[in-house]
């Protein structure tokens, strides 16, 4: 384990969060600014010397890879796992029969990693913010979810609930709250 990552046997060794502790959750309707507000986040986590990971959860099939390349054709294959790299970067290609859940992506993939940030998975993740603005038209997810996975709603109205609020066009408080709250 790093030096600067606090551990169960020294707590306050440093302001950076332990590895129980560093997974965050954006969630919301499509269309709330949840990649806008993600995006501004980990640039103010990574300035603050956090190594972040991101994960993304997509509801619609996609393809990274081109149809055609050596990458493709091995996947195409059959290959279960197909990785691409050259001297900056690193993509693999890992076929599976349902999504993963992301605790579980996290302990694969994201060791290195002081927080990961996760979008998506709208009601199975912990530590949920939920970002939120009026134009969606539809009732906030914290006020219908049944679960209490979510710890804050960012946002542009207030909303009558319990959970802290926080500025949707204010990534900083966000961060902060992140930082004070989570890690």
């Amino acid at each position: 384990m790093s030096d600067h990552i606090s551990s169960p046997d020294n707590p306050k060794s440093s302001n950076k969060p332990s590895r129980k502790q560093r997974l965050v959750s954006f969630a919301g309707y499509s269309g709330s600014g949840k990649t806008t507000l993600v995006e501004a986040v980990i640039k103010l986590l990574t300035k603050r010397g956090y190594k972040v990971g991101a994960i993304k959860h997509d509801g619609h099939r996609f393809d990274i890879d081109k149809p055609g390349k050596d990458s493709w054709r091995m996947t195409n294959a059959g290959a279960s796992v197909t990785v691409i790299t050259d001297d900056r970067k690193l993509a693999m290609i890992k076929q599976h029969d349902a999504t993963p859940p992301p605790e579980k992506i996290i302990s694969d993939y994201f060791s290195e990693m002081d927080i990961v940030i996760i979008e998506g998975w709208k009601r199975t993740s912990v530590n949920r913010i939920e970002v939120y603005r009026k134009e969606i038209g539809r009732e906030a997810l914290c006020l219908t979810s049944q679960d209490d996975g979510f710890v804050a709603i960012a946002t542009d109205i207030h909303i009558e609930t319990a959970l802290p609020q926080l500025d949707i066009n204010n990534p900083q408080v966000v961060v902060n709250f992140i930082v004070d709250q989570l890690v």
